[in-house]
């Protein structure tokens, strides 16, 4: 596969983007559910393996019941054998994660369209900060966002080879769907793709002898053994669907598709609007305001893309033609179609939509890969013996590259934050939409806080280290305890000491908690 160039193109900007994440792991901040929740619950989770069953903390803090640990569990182990920090070394099993779905991107798109396929979805990809930021941060839906792209490529490999099926495909297979499964319980979204894909298949081959009686029992023992996997590893690392496994995945569902969630509004369009009750507009206008104007529209024109290909195939009874951009464009509509007509809770903009984002980049990369050379044929032109429509596009899309690297390091360490000039732009668009609303940058704040304390008590005279501060914090003070020194304490709710220093995120005007103090940074 890495004999062309353009594969070695699309692995010398994976490898870069690899070596980057862990170049800049230090740089960024702790969000809420770093460590208040991913590191607590998958510690909760090797407890209940490592007691066999005992300890049952796992199940009954907060609503950790509701998720899969098969990421957190096995993060932990690795922050437990690596000698560096632990939160360090699971900031480093999640960047691994976003480059692994990366990989998975790449993949999908080489299989439906070749290597300039593969290559431009890796270039898309790379190219949106919200996918770049949250691989840094999010321990939740990045990992389930590798294994939906995985199990969508899993699904098609599976496709393309239906009737028969080899071993290795449904041991693969079985992997997929147990990483997507075994994280969030929107993993059974690709398990019910996976139905639909068969179901079309059979319907597409009825009356032609392909159904064999042997064949199909070759097929079923496969993916018999596919899902055992997926289960297994589903069960293996989440208590509840272990003690439980029809209970644990239908709270689960139910709880994912009207989520209750704790903070009651989010900031849309300049207004709080109650996340129960959001108009149905509220995910395709977040999708268009935290994506680069020039990337939506090459995300877009994919996708119609897409549904063109299906509608031709369709015509032509091509079922092949048809799986693999049908597919991709079914995974993309109906969670947001789904999410819109239950009326599902959403909060933190797309965060829980960012498995679509590399799907997404697969069908825009097949788009870009042919339309080019159809519009080269037409032109029938060359620049230095290549067709002036793949120089023309690689050009443009250069400039916007080079422009869109310098924006993503000025927002450094905060891309996740990004908001696109549709929201106004950076910074007036934060008054719009929700932008840094997992506090990452308590860091940051911390750090200036500290200096201003070691000038405040060199400017008395006092030894800093024997000057005790008390700081209380908005939202989760352990995301902003690890850069403090030993004589900072973050002050607790029932104490009644009043604090030195307020640190606190402009989200449900937590800001205000303290109108009488001087505000001496802002980040």
């Amino acid at each position: 596969m890495w004999s062309d160039r353009r594969d070695l193109l699309a692995l010398l900007v994976i490898v870069t983007l690899c070596v980057v994440f862990f170049a800049t792991l230090g740089d960024y901040g702790y969000s809420w559910d770093e460590i208040y929740q991913n590191r607590t619950y998958g510690k909760a989770v090797l407890r209940f393996i490592g007691t066999f069953g005992e300890d049952r903390s796992a199940l009954t803090t907060h609503n950790f019941f509701l998720y899969g640990g098969l990421f957190d569990a096995p993060a932990e182990l690795l922050a437990a054998a690596l000698p560096v920090d632990g939160l360090i070394a699971r900031r480093a099993a999640n960047a691994l994660m976003g480059i692994f779905l990366l990989v998975g991107a790449f993949r999908l798109a080489r299989l439906l369209g070749g290597p300039s396929a593969g290559l431009w979805a890796v270039l898309f990809l790379a190219s949106t900060p919200t996918w770049y930021g949250h691989s840094l941060i999010n321990a939740k839906d990045i990992p389930f966002a590798a294994g939906y792209v995985w199990s969508l490529f899993a699904i098609l490999v599976l496709a393309k080879s239906l009737p028969v099926i080899r071993w290795r495909t449904a041991v693969g297979l079985g992997f997929a769907l147990g990483l997507a499964l075994g994280i969030r319980i929107g993993g059974v979204l690709v398990m019910a793709y996976l139905f639909l894909v068969l179901a079309t298949w059979a319907f597409s081959v009825r009356g032609t002898g392909t159904g064999e009686p042997a064949v199909l029992r070759g097929l079923l023992k496969k993916l018999i053994l596919s899902f055992a996997i997926a289960l297994l590893l589903t069960a293996a690392f989440w208590p509840a669907v272990l003690l439980h496994p029809v209970s644990g995945l239908t709270d689960a569902f139910s709880a994912a598709s009207k989520f209750r969630w704790n903070g009651g509004a989010v900031l849309y369009l300049g207004e709080r609007v109650p996340a129960r009750n959001l108009p149905w507009h509220y995910l395709p206008v977040y999708f268009a305001v935290k994506l680069p104007f020039p990337i939506l529209l090459i995300y877009l024109l994919g996708l119609l893309h897409g549904i063109g290909r299906v509608v031709v195939a369709l015509r032509k009874s091509d079922w092949e033609r048809a799986v693999g951009p049908g597919l991709l464009v079914f995974a993309i509509l109906f969670p947001v179609i789904y999410a819109i007509l239950l009326g599902s809770t959403i909060y933190d903009g797309i965060r829980h939509f960012l498995f679509l984002l590399p799907p997404l980049a697969a069908l825009a990369g097949l788009a870009v890969a042919q339309f080019l050379p159809a519009i080269a044929r037409r032109m029938r032109s060359t620049i230095g013996g290549v067709p002036a429509a793949h120089v023309v596009f690689t050009i443009l899309w250069g400039v916007f590259f080079a422009l869109h690297i310098r924006t993503m390091i000025r927002l450094h360490p905060y891309q996740y934050a990004y908001l696109s000039r549709l929201s106004g732009g950076m910074p007036d668009g934060a008054k719009r939409f929700e932008s840094e609303y997992w506090a990452t940058s308590l860091k940051e704040a911390a750090e200036r806080m500290v200096r201003f304390a070691r000038d405040y008590t060199k400017r008395r005279g006092v030894p800093f280290e024997d000057r005790r501060f008390v700081v209380e914090a908005t939202g989760f003070p352990s995301t902003l305890s690890p850069y403090l020194p030993a004589n900072f304490s973050v002050r607790k709710e029932d104490e009644d000491e009043r604090p030195d220093f307020y640190v606190a995120t402009t989200r449900f005007g937590a800001d205000r908690g303290f109108p009488d103090f001087r505000v001496i940074a802002v980040v």
